[in-house]
């Protein structure tokens, strides 16, 4: 009804109705990692991204490669720490609404203008390295059968991991992040909770994603 009501207006004053439009994306946060989920649609390809073809919305997470592989050892961590390294994308699918798929996570709805949720998937799309053929470049099965891990395209280091990747992404999107806090989970989806609504606290266990 309230969107509705806009895309009316906007029509009265004769403005572009499209300009006034919102589409919705999601922060999850497990205390420790944090990840941007949006519809499978809003991406080119997305339905071939994951294992689930079927599935309504996609999250990404990012990760130093070993790392995030579970490869952990005293040589990854300090690798990872120390200079940069390459970086991982995991695409996570899900059915049903992401609440659900994430029970034990901070799940943050953001509302945002037409334009700046196009920039906000241009800049995921960015994050996958390509082969010569334009193609995102497949690594292995995620954590999960259906879930997948691919290259990416930057560099991860310190201080930028996993948390200030996807403040950065949010950035873009014009979500009022201050980097500088959201280097931790929690600290990031505070953030996030004044531009949106937050529909989930975290609980323990952690959701893997």
């Amino acid at each position: 009804m309230r969107r509705g009501f806009y895309f009316a207006i906007a029509t009265l004053l004769g403005l572009d109705a499209s300009a006034c439009a919102a589409d919705r994306v999601w922060l999850v946060g497990n205390g420790f990692h944090s990840g941007i989920a949006i519809r499978t649609e809003d991406l080119p390809d997305g339905q071939k991204l994951s294992g689930d073809p079927r599935a309504e919305f996609l999250l990404f997470g990012w990760g130093d490669a070993a790392f995030y592989r579970r490869q952990i050892n005293p040589w990854t961590t300090l690798a990872a720490l120390c200079w940069p390294t390459p970086s991982i994308v995991h695409v996570v699918p899900v059915r049903g609404s992401v609440t659900a798929r994430f029970p034990r996570s901070d799940v943050i709805e953001l509302s945002l203008p037409r334009a700046k949720h196009r920039a906000l998937c241009r800049a995921l799309d960015e994050a996958f390295s390509r082969d010569a053929r334009g193609r995102r470049v497949f690594v292995e099965r995620g954590y999960f059968p259906e879930s997948r891990f691919y290259a990416g395209r930057e560099s991860f280091y310190f201080p930028k991991m996993c948390n200030l990747w996807t403040a950065q992404k949010l950035q873009r999107a014009g979500v009022p992040v201050f980097a500088p806090t959201a280097i931790f989970a929690s600290g990031l989806a505070r953030q996030a909770a004044r531009s949106g609504t937050r529909l989930q606290s975290r609980r323990r266990p952690l959701d893997a994603f």
